[in-house]
């Protein structure tokens, strides 16, 4: 059977992301479409994967109080939103990324992935308060009710559940390589975190005005150019 939990509680959200992705596009209400567009985007999905395989290397009862955490980080994540914003406001394209929710969960991730088995013990109660934190923050700049709590809800829910599928199903195998590829799986996220968050930071230049042509010389009404400025036959 625990070879099988991870699969189980992914199917029904599978289907679910499924039935939305087969509807017509006009016909998709607001929330299907931010279930789709945003709640599952790769820099949404893939930090929260990372997490759930570094759960799995860890004992039940810690991967069991991370969930837990990722909860409480998210609730704390929506009462820091704007003092967050305020404190990235400063930094070049922030609003345009979503003031570096998917870095910041990238590094993170990878990080833990990257520790030490005994550090990792430990290493996890941050990383899963602050991807849960990050998380908050970014459900809440997309949420397109803004007030509601539909959104909010949900975009927790959907966190929880990619976490705990990916931690189910990546402790069902059981293979001395798997820290291996768990290992190299954090580096590329620790990269990926690092090289995005450093590509934003750089700042664009506005294109320069192109520049401006000669206008031609005025005709004086003849279909000749004006005194000096005729072509004299060699």
């Amino acid at each position: 059977m625990k070879r099988w939990a991870g699969p189980v509680l992914a199917l029904p959200g599978l289907l679910a992301i499924a039935a939305l992705a087969v509807q017509d596009p006009g016909a998709r209400g607001m929330f299907a479409g931010w279930v789709l567009t945003s709640a599952l985007s790769p820099e949404r999905v893939v930090p929260l994967l990372g997490l759930g395989v570094a759960l799995a290397l860890l004992d039940r009862r810690r991967s069991w109080s991370a969930l837990a955490i990722v909860v409480a980080g998210a609730v704390i994540g929506f009462k820091i939103r704007p003092w967050f914003m305020a404190a990235l406001d400063g930094v070049p394209q922030a609003a345009a990324h979503l003031f570096l929710t998917g870095p910041i969960s990238n590094v993170a991730a990878g990080l833990l992935l990257l520790a030490p088995q005994g550090a990792r013990k430990w290493l996890f109660v941050p990383v899963a308060g602050l991807a849960g934190a990050m998380l908050a923050v970014a459900t809440g700049l997309t949420d397109p009710t803004v007030n509601g709590l539909v959104v909010p809800c949900a975009g927790v829910a959907i966190g929880v559940w990619i976490v705990a599928a990916a931690a189910l199903a990546a402790g069902a195998v059981d293979h001395p390589w798997f820290v291996i590829a768990a290992r190299i799986a954090g580096s590329w996220l620790l990269a990926a975190g690092l090289l995005y968050g450093s590509a934003v930071l750089i700042p664009r230049h506005a294109n320069p005005d192109p520049p401006v042509l000669p206008q031609e010389a005025p005709s004086n009404g003849l279909g000749k150019q004006p005194p000096g400025l005729e072509l004299k036959a060699e």
